[in-house]
């Protein structure tokens, strides 16, 4: 079902975007000039849809975002124009938050912003979407991570390049964390100590659906160590925005941890194909760098709930 609706989204252009391409946007930085969406855009590749209203206090994300906005415009204006959805709750918020932010604005429209949120999945903030800016088309449905990883804006416009997981997977991919089960500094030492089964943890301390998942997840790791076994490793993947996030997470967990700010967080995340978080993803890995990964559990986030001593989850 899921493959048929691609297909027939590429086949016509979004009625969502059909509406949103005629709507009056605010011009940037606060400005009270209003015109059509459709003109704004003119001349743009790409479309990136920013969602992350006042009350989600995820706003720190908004410097990050106008950092790489402002370098890519300043190598090629023509790539991709940034559109902030409005969900705020009021005027006030919007028009605060609006002034911080150097690209057009739509106002709080309660229907349209729906619509869109519903057209392009939208379900957790802050979120960037990339759509063609002719069509509509989904392009990239979340580019938070590219953007937070690309404060130069040199990847703009942040349109994924797939890779399969044992491409990314690999022994240079480094680990750290004090207190981990194995005590391995990267992908290659645990192939080295002869671990095989591995939990990759999509996640963000930021996000507040991820809390109790974390708790749970890492009372089974506590488990783990006090066993004293070294067979096994839960390595985090940080959606967070900001390094001292992703770090209270890890320390509150002690789970074997990829640096933030590494390109490996991006990597690994469009190769297991992360749509939303919590996301529990169990593996077996090859005994070399070149060996197929195989994917036991693509998203073992339910099973670990339902049974927490069952790792690792077999699907």
């Amino acid at each position: 079902n899921s493959f048929c609706t691609l297909l027939n989204r590429a086949e016509r252009m979004p009625s969502a975007f059909t509406t949103f391409l005629d709507a009056q946007l605010f011009s940037g930085s606060g400005s009270d000039t209003a015109a059509p969406a459709k003109e704004l855009l003119a001349g743009k590749k790409c479309v990136a849809l920013y969602f992350n209203p006042v009350w989600s206090k995820s706003t720190e994300f908004t410097d990050i975002f106008v950092k790489a906005y402002s370098g890519a415009a300043a190598r090629d204006s023509s790539l991709v124009e940034a559109v902030y959805v409005s969900v705020d709750r009021n005027e006030d918020d919007f028009n605060e938050h609006r002034k911080k932010q150097p690209w057009p604005a739509l106002p709080p429209s309660g229907e349209l912003t729906a619509a869109l949120r519903k057209e392009y999945q939208v379900e957790y903030f802050p979120s960037v979407v990339i759509v063609d800016a002719t069509t509509g088309q989904m392009r990239q449905p979340d580019a938070v991570q590219d953007v937070t990883m690309d404060p130069q804006g040199v990847n703009a416009p942040w349109i994924p390049v797939a890779q399969r997981p044992h491409e990314v997977m690999t022994d240079g991919v480094p680990l750290r964390g004090d207190h981990t089960v194995t005590g391995a500094t990267c992908i290659g030492d645990l192939r080295a100590k002869g671990v095989r089964e591995v939990g990759v943890y999509f996640g963000a301390y930021m996000l507040g659906e991820c809390r109790p998942f974390t708790s749970a997840l890492a009372a089974v790791y506590k488990k783990w160590k006090e066993s004293g076994k070294q067979d096994k490793e839960i390595v985090f993947v940080t959606g967070d925005v900001a390094e001292h996030m992703a770090n209270r997470l890890q320390v509150m967990t002690n789970f074997a941890m990829v640096p933030f700010g590494t390109p490996h967080i991006l990597a690994l995340t469009k190769a297991f194909a992360v749509r939303q978080t919590p996301l529990l993803v169990t593996l077996r890995l090859g005994a070399t760098a070149t060996d197929p990964i195989e994917i036991i559990n693509p998203n073992a986030t339910d099973a670990l709930r339902e049974n927490p001593e069952g790792f690792p989850w077999p699907a």
